[in-house]
């Protein structure tokens, strides 16, 4: 798990993977919000759990220096996980049930199997459920940063996310690699739905007219739709109960 300013959801979704996770580390760096506070209220509670400060800012844009590149970060918290042993990324605007991920712990049956977790993108906007887009493709995801996968060859990149813009305006992010070479040459697995993603309450990607924007429905209507027939065999229907991510919601950090 690694963490920046994240104080909203932070404790809801620590809270979420309890009952599946038993221990972890939590690296986190440049928290300004009272994420800090919370990641060691936590880890105290559950000492399984050990925090790590990265000593160093990182810079998405023009780093000063090696120990300022995001995967530089991700390295330092990579190296805090024993080799040989299989870790789950956690994304701390997610909130998952524990059920479904703890049954997803037994999908790999090879060391060189890795699990790829789907994820809903969900929005409220005056006490209504929204999700995004309405085909089974563009709204069940499962994103190539979000997996479960064992730590044999692991490590992270650079990945310019814009290669295309002027070199003064590239955004340097990560990308996982886990071969001798550092490629990704594993069998991927795709899992039933087991979170949902709560990502545009972020300040730096905040939206809040969904009703209004053109690749978001209503949940209702999704439900209605049913986009190549994923309810009931990748979405379970009770996790589309619209009260039950509204509780979800209204119970996140919005003091911060």
């Amino acid at each position: 798990m690694r963490v920046k300013n994240e104080a909203i959801t932070l404790k809801a979704c620590l809270e979420s993977i309890l009952p599946a996770i038993q221990r972890g580390v939590i690296g986190y760096n440049d928290c300004t919000d009272g994420s800090e506070e919370i990641i060691l209220d936590f880890c105290a509670k559950y000492p399984s759990f050990i925090p790590y400060k990265y000593p160093f800012e990182v810079q998405i844009k023009s780093p000063k220096s090696q120990e300022n590149y995001l995967y530089e970060y991700y390295n330092f918290v990579l190296s805090k996980i024993p080799k040989g042993e299989w870790l789950i990324k956690i994304d701390v605007d997610q909130i998952y049930d524990a059920k479904k991920l703890y049954k997803s712990f037994y999908i790999p049956k090879k060391d060189y199997e890795l699990v790829s977790y789907s994820r809903l993108n969900v929005g409220i906007e005056n006490n209504k459920v929204y999700v995004e887009n309405g085909s089974s493709s563009k709204c069940l995801l499962t994103p190539g940063d979000h997996w479960l996968i064992k730590n044999v060859y692991l490590s992270f990149k650079e990945w310019i996310v814009n290669p295309e813009a002027d070199p003064k305006d590239f955004c340097y992010c990560e990308v996982l690699g886990s071969t001798r070479d550092g490629s990704m040459l594993r069998k991927h697995y795709a899992t039933e739905l087991p979170c949902y993603h709560f990502a545009f309450i972020k300040d730096y990607r905040k939206i809040t007219d969904f009703s209004h924007k053109e690749h978001w429905i209503s949940l209702k209507e999704f439900k209605k739709l049913n986009p190549d027939g994923i309810i009931g065999t990748r979405i379970d229907p009770a996790l589309l109960n619209e009260e039950e991510i509204l509780k979800i919601y209204r119970g996140f950090n919005w003091s911060k």
